[in-house]
């Protein structure tokens, strides 16, 4: 089959796909317009799958994962193995490569032809974490063996952390998974020789599959961790579940990693929490990132003002349109203990909306609070293609709605 401007396919398919590699990383996106850019994205590499033959050697990101996308969703079979055989090739290359395969084996997978992967992940110790991460975004569900507790202890711990994350996302994990790993505390000391990391992901998993004795083990974690990312994915894990206590530690928190520290009040939400993120707001040196942050709360554009620039400074539309402002009108209409979200009390359904409203890195954020109220794993990543999470979450809520009515 001959196509048209067979080259300005590939350079709109590649631009597009850098296009929403970059908006996945903004903090919120509207969905609808990554959406659309999604649908161009496949209408260009729809295109490309009727071509005879691909780049044998992809170099870049980009270009790889357009180079294989184009292949898995080709109608000829064989084709399609063969575009399977060599994502496989470009995930062992590591690199730019390797990134590329990733994205369109997550995009674009082919459930059927999961087994070459199985294979890779036998035959290949250090991709293992990778292929989990791969599994989870594909939501596939691998043997049981692979993510039992007596299979995974003693491995890699970056390899039982990509696991047992992996695992806590699948409905199908049972709690025996994750119990081992919260055994062995001595009163209120932590298991010895543990990583934070690990017990994050567990904590996560066990919360999750019916475990709600998790609290004690958390906050004891929390305090006895040196490891800064562990320290972050625990006071995270603290954050969903709203621990009244954990507002002053993201305080101190906040003198080092003042960012990070407002995306977790944020997600606390509580009254004290946004008393404490209007506190810390004249600290962030990014405007655009303070104000994504505040629309999290307060569902409207605030006008944040820029790095510690003075109130006398700032114009009276400002003033009027800021984040104290706004927080001064609102403040009293939240309880103690209530949680805000979007300028609304925080519940399923809300949050389920949100997840259906919103992309980019706070997405990420939504669809584990929805999780974690709800008790369950939600069984969709949030980078995923958003006409699947759309359909995903439309699925998911009458299902759930028909199990609590069991």
């Amino acid at each position: 089959m001959t196509i048209h401007f067979l080259a300005s396919h590939e350079e709109s398919a590649q631009a597009l796909y850098v296009q929403r590699c970059f908006l996945q990383q903004q903090p919120l996106v509207d969905a609808s317009m990554l959406a659309g850019l999604e649908q161009r994205l496949f209408i260009h590499l729809h295109v490309l799958a009727h071509r005879p033959q691909t780049s044998a050697n992809p170099t870049d990101e980009g270009e790889t994962f357009v180079c294989l996308a184009s292949q898995l969703l080709s109608r000829d079979r064989q084709r399609r193995l063969a575009g399977y055989e060599q994502a496989v090739t470009c995930l062992a290359e590591g690199g730019a490569v390797q990134q590329g395969a990733f994205q369109a084996l997550a995009l674009v997978s082919i459930p059927a032809e999961g087994q070459q992967l199985l294979e890779l992940y036998r035959e290949t110790p250090h991709l293992r974490a990778l292929l989990f991460q791969l599994w989870q975004e594909q939501s596939y569900a691998v043997p049981a063996a692979l993510t039992s507790a007596a299979e995974l202890r003693g491995l890699d711990p970056h390899l039982q952390v990509a696991a047992l994350q992996y695992a806590s996302r699948q409905a199908g994990s049972g709690l025996d998974l994750f119990a081992p790993y919260l055994q062995g505390w001595q009163g209120d000391s932590r298991p010895a020789a543990t990583s934070g990391l690990i017990l994050a992901a567990a904590l996560w998993g066990a919360r999750l599959h019916g475990d709600r004795t998790t609290d004690k083990h958390l906050w004891r974690c929390i305090e006895t961790e040196s490891e800064p990312e562990a320290f972050y994915q625990l006071l995270r894990l603290g954050a969903m579940t709203a621990e009244p206590k954990l507002v002053e530690v993201i305080r101190h928190y906040a003198a080092k990693h003042p960012e990070r520290a407002a995306e977790l009040l944020a997600l606390h939400g509580t009254r004290e929490a946004i008393d404490a993120l209007l506190s810390l707001t004249p600290q962030l040196k990014d405007p655009a990132l303070s104000a994504q942050i505040w629309r999290w709360v307060s569902g409207t554009d605030l006008q944040v003002s820029p790095h510690l620039q003075l109130v006398t400074e700032q114009t009276g539309a400002d003033r009027q349109n800021g984040p104290t402002v706004w927080w001064n009108k609102h403040r009293d209409r939240l309880a103690v203990g209530q949680r805000l979200l979007m300028g609304r009390q925080l519940d399923i359904p809300w949050v389920r909306q949100q997840c259906l409203n919103w992309a980019g890195r706070f997405s990420h954020h939504l669809l584990d609070l929805l999780a974690y109220l709800q008790g369950a794993p939600v069984g969709i990543s949030a980078n995923v293609l958003q006409v699947k999470r759309q359909h995903h979450l439309a699925q998911e809520a009458p299902q759930r709605v028909r199990q609590e009515a069991r």
